[in-house]
């Protein structure tokens, strides 16, 4: 499905992002985030509209992340690299929709007040799910000065609120696929 969107503004992202380097909110999460967003828009049969909301907002959501512990700072940072790449490349921002659903991303997670919200909340949590987490792991340790590995991130995981029933089956099919590895592990 074609988004409508230019792709210069997915490849501007990369290049201008102050925060690109992060080890874990940097461009390669927005980008899996984004995907996510894409991903749940099209299950729930959403129109190219709000795939297209949904997959800036998931751009966006940790743009220019300072990595400040008080996220109100890091999503304003996010909302202001919005409005700063987003006009330019004539993405209409004047509903409202992206900034809402970029602030919908505030950790800990409030209420989605719209399956739009629970999307990207969901999305923004599975970044455990990708084959390459075993370096996302380590950027967020390094970020946050706490291990994360897996047996770390599926106790976080289950402790979350999950709003879909697209990311319960995934993160389900994922936890699950965890334990039977360790299991065959200590059984080997």
């Amino acid at each position: 499905m074609k988004l409508g969107m230019p792709l210069d503004i997915i490849d501007m992202v990369s290049v201008v992002n102050p925060g690109s380097d992060n080890p874990y909110h940097g461009t390669q999460h927005l980008y899996t985030v984004a995907l996510r967003c894409f991903e749940g828009g099209q299950v729930h049969g959403y129109s190219e509209k709000n795939l297209r909301e949904l997959t800036l907002a998931g751009l966006f959501h940790d743009y220019a992340h300072p990595l400040h512990t008080d996220d109100e700072v890091n999503l304003s940072e996010a909302v202001k690299g919005w409005y700063k790449l987003g006009e330019p490349y004539g993405v209409d921002a004047s509903s409202g929709t992206i900034e809402r659903l970029i602030w919908a991303t505030k950790f800990p997670h409030s209420h989605p007040v719209d399956m739009l919200e629970a999307i990207i909340q969901d999305a923004d949590m599975m970044q455990s799910l990708e084959p390459d987490r075993e370096v996302f792991y380590q950027g967020l340790s390094m970020e946050s000065g706490k291990a994360m590995d897996e047996e770390s991130s599926v106790s976080f995981m289950q402790s979350q609120k999950i709003h879909t029933e697209w990311a319960r089956g995934l993160i389900g099919d994922w936890v699950r696929s965890v334990g039977q590895r360790k299991n065959s592990l200590t059984s080997s």
